[in-house]
């Protein structure tokens, strides 16, 4: 932080009369590629604004949280209940005293502001123009060229010297929260073109069953041959895996996919879980994303149920969904106020807004990420820290690597970097690469990297190094053995990333010609996040195996993964790629920077989680 030896009132407008000094407490680097300044935001505009207070024991609960993921450790499995992390990690009384205090002297009256239930926060509805007077700010609108989103920031902004230590960060300030979905330019193929790959409705892939044109077209049979998933785990009705979502699905698509390949009944549909009344199922407005969520996980999970936590809301991140399930992350103590606060319904939620009103599912699958650059790092480790803290309560998490390789962006002095995506980049996830499988060969095969350049556009397996998170005790062999045997053959120049930092991927799995139901029509796609919710599918499998045996979830699976490396099928073909579509990366043996430490082998997965307490 930067010591600006300024008067408040000269800032904020002489809205109090002692004056006090201004720390800069974050301040934005650069404006990423796809945004567009388009003008000042105007100053009646309203907002919610969250002040995230800082909490208590951040360092001693990651400490605790791989205690207790370690299979080495006595302690194995004894996750937290939700009251024991809310006490352990809630800001301190003097914290929450001495920034309501100063927005009260600011003129934020102390009936205006609330702390949330876990005192995580103090929230408050504001205009542009008393945020600006507050934050000594200046709100800009930006475009996306993209798609047109709108969303606006600052670049930078102040706090009192006596308020910034207790305060990790504000919004709205410098965030550009515009997740990205992963591409969307699959391509529509006749359905007597992949015949060949459509397998029999009996189940699991069998010897009458045609895997040899999986490469052609990846249906369910072929992922379960890829990676041995049986299919006769039975339904725990308490165990469902939960795949998070920003728009709905067509639930005529999925009765398709099912009749073409599964054996699933149609008219089996998800929990939908409408987190502030978003729709979460439509027969008209669709897009791809969810659609390959849900055909990709449900037939390996099933006859276990998915509990679809639908929130339109994209621009929010992922904070709306963990308002939903975390009380402690989010609202109002003791109700709003009007007008300062929005009411509800209103023209985006149709619904009341919601706060810790859904329990959480213990695998949640997430196939959305932005870019590590494009979000305030205070605001990325503060997320990162309510990862760790379901973790804590034994919640697995499981996000996409991204689908462009090593995102090439800027850095502050307009030099070319590497920047992995978030949250994948969070410690507390596990992260999902992408493979191939490589032309006429079966699925029995090992499979390759996905390979740039190729049919479906510039996508590549996301992954590199975090410039914001270290790298975690439980990667360091794995990671130090890339680093010493691989690093001086890949492609890129060293200076571009941060060999210290979290290193991305963990897994990989087929990213590729995956077959799914798009509006009637048959379509080939890609990404990441087709990869992402089969294996947090596979994960809950052992969680329903483990509830059978009397044992509880798995939670934060990286540490066993990393001290396991045996139960994967390494990946040594392929790579990713970088600025100017060079080559980032190359897939090696042992964890490399594209596919992490391969693929899974479900027996093998199974044996080992289910040989710990």
């Amino acid at each position: 932080m930067v010591r600006i030896s300024i008067l408040v009132n000269a800032i904020l407008g002489a809205v109090f009369v002692n004056s006090t000094h201004l720390l800069r407490h974050d301040k934005r680097d650069v404006v990423p590629s796809a945004w567009t300044l388009q003008g000042r935001a105007l100053g009646e505009t309203k907002v919610k604004a969250r002040v995230a207070l800082a909490q208590q024991n951040v360092e001693h609960g990651a400490k605790h949280l791989l205690d207790i993921s370690d299979p080495f450790s006595s302690t194995y499995g004894k996750h937290w209940t939700r009251e024991q992390v809310a006490d352990f990690f809630k800001p301190s009384p003097p914290a929450i005293k001495a920034v309501r205090e100063w927005l009260a002297e600011s003129g934020v009256h102390v009936n205006r502001h609330r702390v949330s239930p876990g005192q995580g926060s103090i929230q408050f509805t504001t205009t542009v123009a008393e945020l600006e007077r507050l934050l000594g700010a200046e709100y800009h609108v930006y475009e996306d060229s993209a798609t047109g989103s709108m969303s606006f920031s600052c670049q930078e902004y102040y706090l009192p010297d006596h308020v910034a230590h207790h305060v990790d960060f504000i919004t709205p300030s410098l965030g550009f929260s515009k997740l990205q979905r992963r591409g969307l330019s699959g391509r529509d193929v006749p359905y007597s073109d992949i015949q060949l790959a459509q397998t029999s409705a009996t189940g699991p892939a069998s010897a009458t069953t045609n895997l040899s044109d999986c490469y052609q077209a990846v249906t369910p049979d072929c992922i379960r041959a890829l990676y041995n998933i049986p299919s006769n785990f039975t339904t725990e009705p308490d165990n469902q895996l939960g795949i998070v979502t920003y728009f709905p699905y067509q639930p005529s698509d999925l009765d398709e996919f099912f009749q073409l390949y599964t054996d699933i009944p149609p008219g089996t549909r998800p929990l939908e879980i409408s987190i502030d009344g978003a729709p979460t199922s439509s027969p008209n407005y669709v897009t791809e994303e969810p659609s390959i969520d849900i055909d990709a996980a449900f037939p390996i999970v099933y006859p276990q149920n998915i509990t679809w936590f639908g929130d339109q809301q994209i621009d929010s991140d992922v904070d709306e969904f963990l308002d939903a399930v975390d009380g402690s992350y989010c609202s109002f103590e003791g109700g709003d106020v009007a007008p300062y606060d929005p009411s509800y319904p209103n023209q985006y939620y149709n619904q009341s807004e919601m706060c810790g009103v859904y329990n959480i599912t213990n695998v949640v699958s997430v196939s959305y990420y932005s870019v590590e650059v494009f979000l305030p790092f205070s605001y990325q480790r503060r997320q990162c820290d309510e990862y760790m803290k379901l973790a804590l309560q034994g919640v697995t998490f499981v996000f996409c690597s991204g689908d462009y390789g090593a995102s090439c962006v800027n850095d502050t002095n307009n030099q070319p970097v590497l920047s992995a995506s978030f949250p994948a980049s969070c410690p507390w996830v596990t992260a999902v690469g992408a493979t191939q499988i490589l032309n006429n060969t079966p699925p029995t095969q090992p499979e390759a990297a996905v390979i740039f350049p190729n049919s479906l556009g510039n996508f590549t397996s996301g992954g590199g190094f975090s410039a914001i998170f270290d790298r975690p005790s439980y990667q360091n062999t794995s990671v130090s053995s890339y680093l010493s045997n691989y690093l001086p053959d890949s492609a890129v120049n060293h200076s571009l990333y941060n060999t210290t930092g979290r290193a991305v991927p963990d897994v990989a799995l087929n990213g590729f010609n995956f077959v799914n139901i798009i509006k009637g029509a048959v379509r080939l796609n890609y990404g990441t996040s087709v990869g992402t919710p089969i294996f947090a599918a596979m994960i809950a499998l052992v969680n329903s195996a483990r509830k059978e045996a009397g044992k509880g979830p798995v939670g934060f699976i990286n540490p066993v993964l990393y001290a396991n490396t045996g139960m994967f099928n390494d990946v040594i073909l392929g790579n990713s790629t970088g600025c100017d579509n060079t080559v980032a990366f190359n897939a090696t043996p042992g964890w490399d920077p594209v596919t992490g430490l391969g693929t899974p082998d479900f027996p093998k997965l199974l044996d080992v989680f289910m040989s710990l307490p």
